[in-house]
């Protein structure tokens, strides 16, 4: 990858001295994938192809080259949300986005340790009568999912509930996220952190019985997201499960069979969902919705010109609004809506709104009034916050931060913080594609409560851990 780094910056540079807007922008979103690259590399070793850093990589790529240069040669180089031609707000968005691309690798490369890429990790290492304490807890946080999923189930009512499961994101979800049910409709993503946790725990123990029945109920949780075409959770879930299974048996998932295979798996859970979603939305039979899905015709044109992938045609407009001054920067306001997102909002109205509800209520007032909301990508934020300098400062620190939490677990022989690296990677592309404010609550909501489980139980029983730990092997 190193090598083709130079190959990149000649092309991007190329593309930049285009005449044509679109091509300049996407030769400047090249030259900072190029510079990033090169920055990530040196002095460290490979890149992980499943770690943080690479779903950064693979995010800029798709967002800010493949999309726009799909929307170029076959979609008439037009805005999805104007409808008109893309423009000088556009490449302005691409020149932020390498920007913020080259300063997450900047942040990388200073948190991460000297050749870390080429030292191997510590084999786990378990403790039998502590770990087996963490289990009892661990599954009294999966039955609170549960419980909290069904008291949500029981307010919406089992048939506005299965139809929010045939139309996928409707008003009604979207109302019912926003109100007080969304703690009970979080119970789903608590139940399954805490079942990932024992899948990978039992996995690693040789408990084959105790694996099989988490991974069962992990699937079982899926099944609502996946209903409806929600691909926000079930995507990174479906990603870590990957992730365990090639830890624990490299031979078996080795990266080169995920490249044969992911294509394929790509369109059945990435595309489809999307398309029969809109199938379904729009009164289609679920038959013939199924049947679009798989439809070759609508594997590029429903992802890549689409809007699951056009977060540079909503940060465009974002760009231009505020350098007009139809919105003002928000002083790290939406960040402060991340620290409070547990009050309600019953309980304080005028709590900060994440940067989505900032964005939508300003550029598209009319779905946003129907409980309908775009994504504007990961440098919106900081962009809105504290303007182009701040972009550069934030994804700096939080490059530095998402490393060190990386590098640090990644190291250590306790397989709850290889499982806490493990998500926070998974949830990288859905972070990309969004926010920090708002997406990253998906993140905590599904890990935070299995590790207080996990402290309590660690803590509850470590007097009565007497063994000696026993090695059982690397994950590499």
């Amino acid at each position: 990858m190193l090598l083709g780094a130079p190959m990149l910056l000649v092309l991007g540079t190329a593309l930049g001295l285009s005449n044509e807007p679109t091509l300049k922008g996407i030769g400047i979103a090249i030259v900072g994938l190029a510079a990033g690259l090169m920055i990530l590399q040196l002095g460290r070793g490979p890149i992980d192809p499943l770690g943080p850093a690479a779903f950064i990589t693979y995010s800029h790529i798709l967002l800010f080259i493949l999309r726009p240069a799909y929307g170029f040669f076959y979609q008439d180089n037009i805005n999805l949300f104007t409808q008109t031609p893309f423009d000088s707000s556009t490449l302005w968005a691409q020149v932020i986005a390498a920007t913020g691309y080259i300063s997450l690798s900047i942040g990388i490369r200073l948190g991460s340790r000297k050749y870390l890429g080429s030292e191997r990790a510590q084999p786990l290492l378990f403790e039998p009568t502590r770990d087996r304490a963490i289990i009892l807890p661990l599954w009294l946080t999966v039955g609170l999912g549960f419980a909290l999923y069904v008291v949500y189930i029981r307010q919406t009512g089992w048939g506005n509930y299965l139809t929010i499961l045939k139309t996928g994101r409707t008003l009604e979800s979207s109302q019912a996220l926003e109100s007080s049910s969304a703690y009970f409709y979080a119970g789903l993503s608590v139940a399954t952190g805490a079942l990932l946790l024992i899948f990978m725990l039992d996995l690693y123990r040789n408990n084959r019985l105790g694996a099989t029945l988490a991974l069962m109920l992990v699937l079982l949780c899926l099944v609502p997201s996946f209903a409806s075409g929600s691909r926000s959770v079930f995507i990174p879930t479906l990603a870590a499960l990957v992730i365990v299974f090639r830890s624990r048996f490299p031979r078996a998932f080795s990266f080169r069979r995920l490249l044969i295979w992911s294509p394929a798996v790509f369109i059945v859970l990435f595309i489809a969902p999307r398309v029969w979603r809109v199938g379904l939305a729009q009164g289609g039979s679920l038959s013939q919705s199924l049947a679009d899905a798989f439809l070759p015709q609508n594997y590029l044109d429903g992802f890549l010109g689409g809007y699951d992938t056009a977060m540079l045609d909503s940060f465009s407009l974002q760009v231009q609004a505020q350098n007009s001054g139809m919105i003002g920067h928000q002083y790290g306001s939406t960040y402060l809506s991340l620290l409070v997102a547990i009050v309600p909002r019953t309980l304080w109205p005028s709590k900060p709104v994440t940067v989505d509800q900032v964005l939508n209520a300003y550029l598209f007032p009319a779905t946003n009034s129907q409980g309908i909301g775009f994504s504007f990508g990961f440098y919106s934020e900081p962009f809105l916050n504290f303007g182009p300098l701040g972009v550069a400062v934030v994804c700096i620190i939080f490059g530095f931060a998402l490393e060190r939490l990386f590098t640090k677990a990644t190291s250590s022989s306790d397989i709850v913080l290889r499982y806490s690296a493990i998500m926070a990677s998974t949830y990288m592309f859905t972070l990309m594609r969004g926010s920090i404010s708002f997406d990253s609550q998906r993140l905590l909501i599904a890990i935070i409560p299995a590790l207080i489980a996990v402290w309590m139980g660690r803590r509850m029983f470590s007097t009565a851990s007497r063994s000696h730990p026993i090695k059982i092997g690397g994950t590499r």
